[in-house]
C-alpha cells in the first residue's frame, strides 16, 4: 500500500514538472522560433498545452490553442523562449531540454534566424551570437552607418547620435543668412532662413537679393547737341551727377552759359557788361565774354531776350596783327541762328570790304559755335582754335600774344524791314577794337 502511495505522489511530481515546461509556450512566453518538421502523429501535438485562457486543451477538443499549437502540428521542432523543444519524437509536446537551460552548453538548444537576409541574427535567447537589434530591417545591423532617421542605425542602444551637423548658407545678396543643417526628431532641419529683399539702391548692394547689383536704376540725359551726355545714374555704388559734354575740356559750345563754365574768364579773361541794340527800339543788358585754353579762344555774349527774334546773327572781326587797322587777310567768325557757323577772312573787292568763306579759297572751317534762347536769355558761344594748320586765312595766337577784335549783333524784328526792325550793335563800334592778351 506504501508502494503505491509513493508512486502516486511520483507521478503528480512528473506530471507537475511536464505541465511547468509546456506552460512555456503560452502568451505570456513570447515567440516561437520553428525549424521545418518531417514528423506525424498530428491528431496529438498540442495535447497538455495550455490556450491563452490558461485552459488546458489538445489539437482535437480546443481549437483555441494558439498559434504554438498549429506549429507543432506542421514542423517538427519548436522551441520557446527558454529553449525548450516542445514537439517530441513521438508526437506528443514534452520539454526535451529542461526549462531555463543555457543554450550556450546544451548545442540542442541553439536556433539562430537572420529574417531580414542582412547577414546579422536576431537577439534571442537561444542565439548567443545574435547581435541584430532589428531583424526585420535589413538596414539595421551593427557597424551599419547612422542616419537622421529615428533609428538605431548600428544597435549601439543611440539613435541618430553619429549625425554631424553642418553649416548652410541660403539666399543671395542682402538676403543671405547661414544656419545649421541638425537631426532634430529623426528629420534633417535646416535652420537657415534667408532675409527678406528691399527695393535695389545704388549703395554696391543686392538689396533685392536677385544676385544683381544696383540694376535697372536707369540713366539720365543732360545737354543739348553735340553736348548732349547720357550717364547711367549709379556706377560702382556711386549715385552720378548728369553734366552736359564739352567741346573742350573746360567749354562746351552749346548756347548754354552753364554755372562755372565761362568762371575763367574773370580772372584770366575778359568780361564785360554793356547793352545791345533791340529791334523794337531801345537796349537790353549784355555780358561779354572772351577766354582761352592751350588750344582755343573763346567768345560769348548773353542778352536779355524773351524771345528769340526772326532773324539773328553775331560776328566777331579780329585785328590779327593788333595794328588797329582792318586789313585784307585779317580772321572773322560768324554765326547765323538760321545758317550756322562760319569760318571767315576780310578782303577787298571793288574798293568794299567781302567776308568769303575760307573754304571758298582753298582753307578750312575751323572753330564752332551755337545759339540759343531761354525765354530769359539770348546766347551766343563760339570758339576758334589758336593757331589751325590754315595760315593764310587764320590768325595764329600764342601765349601773351594780344590781338585787337569788335562784334557786330544784328537781331531782325519781326517786320524784317530795315532799318526800322533792325537792332544793329557794333562793339566797341564799327572799325575800332578792344584788345584780348593770350593766357
Amino acid at each position: 500500500m506504501k508502494k503505491i502511495f509513493l508512486f502516486g505522489i511520483l507521478l503528480v511530481v512528473i506530471l507537475s514538472v511536464a505541465i511547468v515546461g509546456v506552460k512555456a509556450i503560452t502568451a505570456e512566453n513570447g515567440t516561437c522560433v520553428i525549424i521545418p518538421n518531417q514528423g506525424s502523429n498530428a491528431e496529438h501535438l498540442g495535447q497538455g498545452v495550455e490556450n491563452q485562457a490558461g485552459s488546458v486543451c489538445d489539437a482535437t477538443a480546443d481549437g483555441g490553442c494558439g498559434a504554438c499549437v498549429e506549429q507543432c502540428i506542421q514542423f517538427r521542432k519548436i522551441k520557446n523562449s527558454f529553449g525548450c523543444d516542445l514537439c517530441g519524437g513521438d508526437g506528443f509536446c514534452n520539454p526535451m531540454c529542461a526549462a531555463g537551460e543555457d543554450p550556450e552548453v546544451d548545442p540542442d538548444c541553439i536556433v539562430c534566424v537572420d529574417n531580414d537576409e542582412d547577414g546579422y541574427d536576431a537577439i534571442t535567447p537561444i542565439c548567443p551570437t545574435g547581435d541584430d537589434c532589428n531583424d526585420n530591417n535589413a538596414n539595421v545591423y551593427p557597424g551599419a552607418t547612422e542616419v537622421c532617421d529615428g533609428v538605431d542605425n548600428d544597435c549601439d542602444s543611440s539613435v541618430d547620435e553619429d549625425y554631424i551637423e553642418t553649416s548652410t548658407s541660403c539666399g543671395v545678396g542682402e538676403c543671405s543668412a547661414n544656419g545649421l543643417l541638425q537631426c532634430i526628431a529623426g528629420s534633417e532641419v535646416d535652420s537657415c532662413t534667408a532675409g527678406t529683399p528691399s527695393a535695389e539702391v545704388c549703395d554696391g548692394l543686392d538689396n533685392d537679393c536677385d544676385d544683381l547689383i544696383d540694376e535697372n536704376l536707369g540713366s539720365t540725359t543732360c545737354g543739348i547737341g553735340k553736348c548732349q551726355v547720357t550717364i547711367q545714374n549709379c556706377i560702382g555704388g556711386v549715385v552720378q551727377t548728369c553734366m552736359q559734354g564739352s567741346s573742350t575740356p573746360e567749354v562746351c559750345i552749346d548756347g548754354i552759359i552753364s554755372p562755372g563754365e565761362w568762371d575763367p574768364a574773370d580772372t584770366i579773361g575778359l568780361v564785360l557788361d554793356l547793352t545791345v541794340n533791340v529791334p523794337e527800339g531801345g537796349t537790353t543788358p549784355a555780358r561779354l565774354y572772351v577766354m582761352n585754353d592751350a588750344a582755343n579762344l573763346y567768345l560769348a555774349l548773353r542778352f536779355e531776350r524773351t524771345v528769340a527774334d526772326p532773324g539773328n546773327s553775331l560776328s566777331f572781326e579780329f585785328d590779327n596783327d593788333n595794328d588797329g587797322i582792318r586789313e585784307e587777310g585779317d580772321d572773322a567768325i560768324v554765326y547765323n541762328a538760321a545758317s550756322g557757323f562760319y569760318d571767315d577772312f576780310r578782303m577787298l573787292h571793288d574798293g568794299r570790304w567781302g567776308g568769303p568763306k575760307d573754304i571758298a579759297y582753298g582753307g578750312t572751317s575751323d572753330g564752332e559755335g551755337a545759339f540759343l534762347n531761354d525765354g530769359t536769355y539770348s546766347v551766343y558761344e563760339m570758339s576758334h582754335p589758336l593757331d589751325s594748320a590754315d595760315d593764310l586765312h587764320d590768325f595764329s595766337l600764342s601765349q601773351g600774344y594780344t590781338i585787337g577784335f569788335y562784334f557786330h549783333l544784328r537781331m531782325i524784328g519781326p517786320g524784317g524791314v530795315w532799318p526800322e526792325d533792325y537792332g544793329e550793335t557794333y562793339y566797341p563800334s564799327y572799325g575800332n577794337y578792344m584788345q584780348f592778351t593770350v593766357n
